[in-house]
């Protein structure tokens, strides 16, 4: 991940990290390492699980003994360890089935703690800009770039929501990251004050922003 892309995952992470305090964080997919990074930055210890050995490879060449790597797939995840912190990030929407994933991260979850999940949000500005211009019939269409990196679908916040609560979270907040008003490639070249902006302009207008986030609770015993 770079450019436009990483500089809006840097954001989230940004704001998003400060409010897990751990100790003990389970991360569901790692990626390219930027939230996993953040989360052992910041103190907690980080159990990340992976499908894909070779990016767990290179977490744990960088980060030590600050994290566990365990590679595995998420549907078959058993702990016996549970956790005061679940951090699912743009996991959701490459999986074949969501809602096995939630599952998932609320059973290793303690009474009480918290899921973090961040996906891709269907509505918006410039995927309804795309249906404006009739490169998509719909907001929760695809598009060649969705395809190309391997999304299966994108999330409504009221879909993202419901999900939560169909495994058994309560809804404690939820925002959005960045108003992306164009295509990457239009927005390269942009300054960082002006691509911080419109982040926040983002967090203004959540239902329109490019990612959107929620936190949820499982309930206590």
């Amino acid at each position: 991940m770079q450019g436009v892309d990483r500089q809006v995952n840097a954001f989230a992470v940004q704001r998003l990290v400060p409010r897990l305090h751990g100790p003990a964080v389970l991360e569901l997919g790692c990626g390219d390492g930027i939230w996993t990074e953040a989360l052992a930055a910041s103190g907690l210890h980080v159990t990340v699980v992976d499908g894909a050995q070779e990016l767990l490879d290179r977490l744990a060449a960088r980060l030590g003994p600050r994290i566990t790597a365990r590679c595995a797939l998420f549907e078959e995840l058993v702990l016996r360890e549970r956790f005061d912190e679940v951090v699912c990030a743009h996991v959701l929407e490459h999986v074949l089935d969501p809602l096995a994933v939630l599952g998932v991260a609320h059973r290793h979850l303690r009474p009480g703690g918290l899921a973090l999940i961040v996906v891709p949000n269907a509505e918006s500005l410039h995927r309804r800009v795309g249906v404006a211009l009739g490169l998509l019939e719909r907001v929760t269409d695809l598009s060649e770039a969705d395809r190309y990196i391997g999304h299966r679908r994108v999330y409504t916040v009221d879909e993202l929501l419901g999900q939560l609560r169909q495994t058994g979270f309560e809804i404690v907040d939820w925002g959005g990251v960045f108003l992306k008003p164009l295509a990457n490639s239009q927005l390269q070249g942009w300054s960082p004050e002006l691509l911080a902006a419109f982040d926040q302009v983002g967090i203004e207008l959540p239902r329109w922003a490019v990612q959107i986030w929620a936190l949820g609770r499982r309930p206590s015993l």
